[in-house]
């Protein structure tokens, strides 16, 4: 080789590592930036789903996993799909969600296996796959995988979260109590982040079964470990309405719509407190405000209404709203409509034609037991004795024919489909129509004594109650 020939291949080999180093720089920089684009994607993602556009945290998410797919970044992509699977889960997409969560329980089973990860965090992903089967209704996939998460991590609290949510379906409610207490005492030793969650849950499942004072406490503990969500605060002001503790209802209503002012079940509930306690004006306002914004509850709002009016004594208003919103109880709608038509001089057998209600036809046992109440077809005395047997369940056949027998009604009308307190808030607005004040006061004493005061009933009572105390 000639010296000139070795010079020009020395030039041609350093051109060349020249131009694979400035690639390699070049890519490494392409890199930098596509893994930047990732994490922008993954900080929009964030952003969306903090001002609750879901649907765009889920389009940034996705494009997020796309990218460290695309580059091998499994960690990185993992954590984009976590991400994902909970957002598709805060819009009720489980469909879509399900195969997300599938894939992260694939890349947590292989690290488990490998040793580098937790297999905590492997049982972990398969509870969250069975939450996701459940809601989609797949119970037999939701329970094989409760099994393989437990077999794995046998004490993991999202497993027994789950498992108590399946109980809470099967109305097993104190199994389901005993899985979320386990559940809130692995997850306070593991410290785990969704602690709030199950204590949510043990508060639901208490009030299912009216235990509230644990259900005001352990709302107020998921709130306590960190829990943002608007039902625990629901919670909280429901027990101590039903508790009787409406002064403390009225201020942690007020606390909740402080954080969720813009929530309509709680200023529902804020309107509903105005009610207990005889603030009509107050309630009406609030009522007002729900039904001009057309909201899921303003149905319920324009009915609740008419109970305002009603109460307030105004029966043009109240009649407008009732019959409106005469599909939220149709029966009780009857009821007050009578009330109102007679206050006003109108025949009282004419609202069951306003209402397009056919007794007879419908069978309702509510409509065919008030009707005859209202026509005075049995002693007031017989009645009272029906009501004292309020303290048997009044949902078994034999407390039901023992009430019937008692007073005389129609066997085709099944009682045990009516509550106690209805029952003797329609007696006592029968007995005020024929003027006996005093039976009247007993019998919204009698409704009085159920304290379900969330129920309108209740509430109609009280009115009605004070109202023939300050005449």
């Amino acid at each position: 080789m000639k010296p000139g020939d070795r010079k020009s291949t020395s030039l041609g080999v350093a051109h060349w590592r020249t131009v694979l180093v400035v690639s390699g720089v070049a890519l490494a920089v392409l890199l930098t930036a596509y893994i930047a684009l990732g994490e922008y994607f993954m900080k929009g993602g964030a952003s969306a789903e903090l001002t609750g556009d879901y649907g765009g945290a889920a389009r940034d998410y996705d494009r997020a996993r796309a990218v460290f797919g695309f580059f091998g970044k499994s960690a990185k992509r993992a954590a984009a799909l976590r991400s994902l699977s909970s957002v598709y889960a805060s819009l009720g997409r489980y469909d879509q969600a399900l195969p997300v969560t599938i894939e992260i329980a694939a890349y947590e089973k292989a690290r488990a296996d490998r040793g580098v990860a937790e297999v905590s965090v492997y049982a972990d992903a398969l509870a969250q796959c069975a939450f996701q089967r459940m809601m989609l209704g797949q119970f037999e996939e939701t329970d094989r995988l409760l099994r393989e998460a437990l077999r794995a991590d046998p004490a993991n609290p999202q497993a027994q979260y789950v498992t108590g949510l399946t109980e809470m379906q099967e109305r097993n409610t104190e199994a389901a109590l005993a899985s979320f207490s386990s559940a809130i005492a692995e997850a306070t030793k593991r410290k785990d982040p969704a602690l709030g969650t199950y204590y949510l849950a043990r508060a639901e499942g208490d009030a299912a079964i009216e235990n509230y004072r644990r259900a005001q406490t352990d709302a107020e503990l998921a709130m306590k470990a960190g829990l943002r969500d608007r039902k625990a605060w629901l919670l909280v002001v429901k027990s101590h309405v039903m508790l009787g503790e409406i002064e403390l209802a009225t201020t942690a209503c007020a606390s909740a719509l402080k954080e969720f002012p813009e929530d309509t079940v709680l200023v529902s509930y804020l309107a509903t407190i105005n009610m207990i306690n005889l603030k009509m004006a107050e309630a009406q306002r609030l009522f007002l405000g729900l039904i001009s914004k057309g909201n899921s509850v303003s149905r319920e709002a324009v009915f609740s209404l008419g109970v305002t009016y009603f109460c307030a004594g105004d029966c043009e208003q109240a009649k407008r709203s009732l019959i409106e919103a005469r599909e939220v109880d149709p029966i009780l709608s009857a009821v007050l409509l009578v009330m109102c038509n007679i206050a006003t001089g109108s025949p009282n057998a004419k609202v069951l034609t306003d209402l397009g209600i056919q007794a007879e036809d419908l069978g309702n046992p509510r409509l065919l037991f008030y009707r005859d109440v209202f026509q005075r077809r049995y002693q007031w005395e017989a009645l009272k004795k029906m009501l004292e047997l309020r303290h048997v369940s009044f949902a078994t056949t034999d407390a039901a024919k023992q009430a019937i027998e008692v007073v005389g009604v129609d066997p085709g009308v099944r009682l045990a489909d009516i509550s106690w307190e209805e029952v003797a808030l329609v007696c006592g607005l029968s007995a005020k129509l024929a003027g006996e004040k005093t039976t009247a006061k007993e019998f919204f004493e009698e409704a009085l004594d159920s304290r379900n005061y969330f129920y309108w009933s209740y509430i109609i009572a009280k009115s009605e109650n004070a109202a023939l105390g300050r005449k």
